[in-house]
């Protein structure tokens, strides 16, 4: 697949639309977990603002010590082969099963999340990224690469790792969804008993 920064901008202000929309519920459905070993919403949206932060700060370091190319055009990333790989192994729905977080990126637990101040958390973090992308807009984002903060083996660049954190944030969005359709129905299952 091919990425553009207008591509990244609409990811972004999409999630933000959808953790909006998730305001709508109430704290019971947000911290809910559907089975004990599964993530609660607030648990999914906290793991999204562990791992987006990271990355950004990645982004943000790299770019601000390192000299970068201009464009005067609109670039079109092609994330390299490993990455594309990545990116395509991280989109829903999960093909290789259930992999565990790292401890970096693992969320508090359920009992300490709050309901606003995680979808805010998540709502400044998909600004930063917005803003990020309008700091280096007249650059090309794919000129100079980091260590991932997993491992020191992957090496990404700034949009590779956009590509990856959008489309790792459609796996949880996508697992959110799971969780609140299970939780409905177990709703619904118990109203009609």
């Amino acid at each position: 697949m091919e990425y553009t920064t207008g591509y990244f901008r609409n990811g972004f202000d999409n999630f933000k639309q959808s953790a909006v929309g998730l305001l709508e519920r109430p704290d019971h459905i947000l911290t809910k977990r559907p089975d004990p070993k599964t993530w609660s919403v607030l648990e999914c949206l906290e793991h999204l603002n562990r791992t987006g932060r990271q990355y950004l700060r990645q982004c943000r370091k790299t770019l601000e010590h390192t000299p970068l190319i201009k464009t005067t055009t609109y670039p079109v990333y092609r994330p390299r082969f490993w990455m594309r790989w990545f990116i395509g192994w991280t989109l829903p729905p999960y093909r290789f099963g259930y992999v565990k977080a790292p401890r970096l990126f693992q969320p508090q637990h359920v009992d300490q999340l709050e309901r606003h101040a995680t979808i805010n958390r998540f709502l400044d973090l998909q600004d930063d990224y917005l803003q990020l992308l309008e700091d280096y807009k007249e650059y090309r984002l794919d000129t100079v690469s980091f260590n991932s903060p997993i491992t020191s083996i992957l090496k990404m660049n700034t949009a590779e790792t956009l590509a990856l954190t959008l489309a790792h944030q459609k796996r949880h969005f996508w697992q959110i969804e799971q969780i609140l359709k299970t939780i409905d129905q177990k709703t619904d299952t118990a109203k009609n008993n």
